[in-house]
Formats: C-alpha cells, structure tokens, sequence
C-alpha cells in the first residue's frame, strides 16, 4: 500500500488538485495484532476489490472516479468537455444552480496524465478502506462527499474575495480561465482524500507507514509533514520564509480544509449519519454527536 502527501497544482493553466508523488507512503501493520484483528474492525472480512455487492465505498469511488477519466479520454474532444463540465469554479460558488460542481468536481481529473488520477486513488484505496470500515460504508461515503465540497467552498470563496473578477468590456461574464481568475476550474479528489488519510491518521497515530517505501514513520509525523508542507504551499509562513514558499498554481487551501474538517469530525466525535429520520441517537444536531 501507498500513501502520498496530498498536493494540488493547476495543468496548463487549470486548477487541477492531486496527489504529488514526492512521499510515497506503505502501511506497515504492527505485529502479532494488526488492524483487522482488533474489535473495532472484526465485523467484516478485510476489504478488497470486490465486483459484486456488497462492494467497498472506497472500490465503488474508485471505479465511478475512472470511469469519468477514461470517459473523457476516450469519447471528448481536445477541449477535455466533460472533465471540465464536472469541475468547480468561482460561478460553481455563487450562483445556486451550479452547486452540484461543488461535488462533481471531486470526480474529475487532469486529462491527460495518468498520475493525477492515479496518485489519488492509490492514497485512497491503501487508507481508506481502514477509515471506511471504522466509520462504515455509507458513513464514510457523506464524511468523503463533505470533504469535497469543504475543499470547493474554501478554494472557490478565496478566490472570491481576495482576487478579482475580469469581465468582457461590456459587463459579461468571461469563461476563459487564461484571462479570468474566477473561470479557472478546480478539479481532483485532493480534499477528500486528504481528509480521509488525516482522519486514519487521526484514528491510528502510532501506526507505522513506510515513507519512500523503506523509512517507517509514525501516523502522527506523517500527518504533521502534510500540514506543514500544505500550509508552507499556502503561504502562511511567508513572513518566515519568504514569498518563494507560494507555489504558483497549487490549491492548498483545499488540502486543509480537508485536514480540518477530519480534526473537527474525530475530536468531537461527529457521525452524519445520526441527522438522518432514524438515526440511532435521534434526530437533530445533537444526535450528529456521540455520547461519552
């Protein structure tokens, strides 16, 4: 398995958030009692590729994930249309009836290299299925689904309030990302799988992880190295270290907004779930907390 810290860039000028392979990371159980063996996560057989139900949310994320690449590769033209119908701008924002790419956004990824796709999902399937088996499927799918839009809304309201719209001399909206900061769209899995690998972080501290495959680290280092290389990335130690930390093109405000909303989910102990008629703790915003 292999976990790489979670990074966004933009491709040809296009805001594309993925996963860098600067630090791959293995999972490397502890022994004689691995994951599975404790209670918390013996109710089911371990996960895996499974073609037929009940199959893992992780699998059936992956797959709808690929089969958007593959489609877009295969039957769009150079203009990539449909990766970029599904993806999320500034306008995805603020005009109600473009919420959906808040979501559709998280599904979509670069055309045209593999590694974006790839990376994500990889981080994805190595760690996610340990996070979805604590949380449970449908659980894990609105924790996941939540951690898109988080990503989408924190980026696309940045831009909103701290860069300026360029519009047509007379009035009109402009769509060309290359003129308009505000047209430039956001796309990739990065928030939601940030949020899922902090959360197993979260979870599983003492965990051992293999950085570059061969230097086992502690969860908790791992997770302190992705914080702090995203908000490096952000630009919030630039009085420190100057304006060269601010990479060009990168969104990581999506990545921590991910990362917060997995801290804020496990420190008080949230379960979605529960807002729903027939929640096990009620109905409401209090059932959405655990008891003690």
């Amino acid at each position: 398995p292999s976990k790489l810290i979670s990074r966004c860039s933009r491709n040809k000028n296009y805001s594309t958030p993925h996963l860098l392979t600067h630090s791959p990371l293995t999972y490397l159980p502890p022994s004689p009692m691995g994951l599975y063996d404790r209670d918390y996560v013996r109710d089911e057989p371990p996960p895996g590729v499974q073609l037929r139900a009940p199959r893992s949310m992780v699998v059936t994320i992956i797959m709808i994930n690929v089969a958007v690449w593959l489609a877009n590769y295969l039957f769009t033209n150079e203009e990539n249309t449909l990766t970029y119908s599904l993806s999320a701008t500034v306008y995805s924002l603020i005009r109600p009836w473009l919420w959906w790419q808040l979501v559709s956004s998280g599904f979509a990824h670069a055309p045209g290299h593999i590694n974006h796709i790839l990376f994500n999902m990889l981080g994805l399937y190595f760690l996610g299925q340990y996070v979805e088996r604590l949380l449970g499927r449908w659980e894990f799918l609105r924790f996941y689904l939540l951690a898109i839009v988080t990503g989408c809304v924190v980026h696309t309201a940045r831009v909103y309030f701290m860069v300026p719209e360029v519009t047509a001399p007379d009035g009109s909206t402009l769509l060309n990302p290359n003129v308009n900061p505000w047209a430039v769209p956001l796309l990739g899995a990065s928030a939601g799988v940030t949020a899922t690998v902090m959360l197993f972080i979260f979870n599983f501290p003492r965990e051992k992880l293999l950085l570059f495959f061969a230097i086992p680290l502690p969860a908790w280092l791992v997770g302190v190295i992705i914080v702090v290389s995203d908000m490096a990335g952000a630009g919030l130690f630039r009085s420190i270290l100057g304006d060269g930390v601010m990479a060009a093109n990168v969104a990581y405000d999506a990545h921590l907004a991910g990362a917060a909303l997995a801290l804020v989910y496990f420190f008080f102990k949230w379960n979605f779930g529960r807002l729903l008629p027939g929640g096990k703790r009620g109905q409401g915003l209090q059932g959405m907390f655990k008891s003690k």
